[in-house]
């Protein structure tokens, strides 16, 4: 699952479809703050700006919608990667990056989803 600030979509989803979970869970807001500390909002929209991603097409829907938001965040993430990968002071493997983007810290088995 891919989103930005997914702690409370997890839920929602938790309770319309008992028993489902997430494999893995990648949140653009906690990957944001490791990969831009400091920044003065984490909204979605100020991090598009941040990045200066251009806002999804029309086909996509509006902002706070949830194809202009899934969109937006998975071209958010597409950055913060890049971003994480180009750092010589950080090492990212799939494993850290799943550690980093997760909602909270993970466990021993894994991203703890709630």
């Amino acid at each position: 699952m891919l989103g930005h600030s997914v702690t409370a979509d997890i839920r929602v989803l938790g309770r319309e479809f008992p028993g489902w979970r997430p494999e893995a869970v990648l949140d653009t807001l906690a990957l944001a703050r490791w990969v831009w500390p400091g920044l003065r909002s984490y909204r979605l929209d100020a991090l598009a700006a941040h990045a200066r991603l251009d806002a999804p097409t029309q086909a996509a829907g509006h902002r706070h919608r949830a194809g202009h938001d899934a969109v937006l965040a998975a071209a958010l993430f597409t950055t913060l990667a890049r971003a994480a990968a180009s750092d010589p002071d950080r090492t990212v493997s799939a494993a850290r990056l799943l550690r980093l983007a997760s909602p909270r810290p993970a466990g021993p088995h894994g991203p703890a989803l709630f």
